[in-house]
């Protein structure tokens, strides 16, 4: 196990220094696009790497996996629907 200076593990140290709880951020975003045009952009690697101006791997199949902000955001599709 590692251990500091003082000998004392790092794992006991961690737990018991207090944990800084940062603020909590909202957000509220309105879009000028019907939801059929959203998930035309969502779902399209092209449109959503231009979108997010990063590269993007997306299908529409359930079950394909997707990544897009240079892995930040990954997974899979666990199941789609799409309203008109």
């Amino acid at each position: 196990m590692w251990t500091s200076a003082r000998a004392e593990p790092l794992l006991g140290r961690l737990i018991r220094e207090p944990t800084c709880h940062a603020p909590m951020i909202h957000q509220k975003v309105s879009f000028i696009a019907s939801p059929c045009e959203l998930f035309t952009i969502y779902l399209g690697s092209q449109k959503y790497g231009t979108a997010i101006d990063d590269r993007v791997s997306i299908s529409r199949k359930v079950g394909a996996r997707f990544t897009a902000g240079s892995g930040m955001l990954r997974g899979r599709h666990l199941g789609l629907a799409r309203r008109s």
